[in-house]
């Protein structure tokens, strides 16, 4: 009945590294998104303050000189950065296709997300999704599904193996979605790596 652990010791390699900051060749929607409001968009973003708190963030996370994220708000021409959160259903970012397979044992996917939805006439009733794929994309399984609400930049760190098979076709897509009655929802995500250990890595 009790939880067994696993945990790797060895030199972690970055495959690659993002932040954002040039145009990593993500596709912004995806089959099923019908928001009306806060489409996803990369670009500087503009802190939105309710009761003294930042609802959508007024920095990127990259340290300690970059300027760029991508985040609900700012994706489509008659958004307003500064008040357009995400309203009449979800909106998706997703990945280029990515190799997970080729290099290393124990792939690692890194990103930070901001997501907030506690304010408005009906706070924290909406979620947040990620999904992974090692199909480019054809099925999705899902990686975080929640309805936490944080005013700030969170790591997310997990291993590929725990979701799918690593192959050479990885994607994953972010969604942020308001389906609830007119509540305040923004979302962004950045610095997003591959990390990976090779074959001498041990497991304990």
């Amino acid at each position: 009945a009790q939880a067994t652990y696993a945990f790797l010791a060895g030199p972690a390699s970055p495959q690659f590294t993002q932040t954002m900051e040039a145009d990593p060749g993500w596709t912004i929607g995806a089959a099923g998104d019908d928001a009306t409001a806060g489409i996803w968009g990369r670009g500087d973003p503009n802190g939105t303050l309710v009761d003294g708190q930042n609802v959508a963030p007024e920095d990127d996370h990259t340290p300690p000189n970059g300027t760029v994220c991508w985040v609900t708000g700012i994706g489509g021409p008659a958004e307003d950065p500064l008040v357009s959160d995400v309203d009449g259903g979800k909106t998706s970012l997703v990945t280029h296709v990515f190799d997970a397979a080729s290099s290393g044992i124990f792939p690692v996917i890194e990103y930070y997300r901001w997501y907030t939805n506690d304010f408005g006439n009906a706070p924290g009733l909406d979620y947040w999704r990620t999904y992974i794929s090692n199909n480019a994309g054809v099925t999705w399984v899902p990686v975080e599904n929640t309805q936490l609400s944080n005013n700030s930049w969170q790591r997310i760190l997990f291993f590929v193996h725990d979701y799918v098979t690593p192959t050479t076709a990885m994607r994953m897509k972010f969604v942020a979605q308001d389906s609830a009655a007119g509540s305040l929802v923004e979302a962004g995500v950045d610095d997003f790596r591959l990390l990976s250990y090779p074959a001498t890595a041990a497991v304990g």
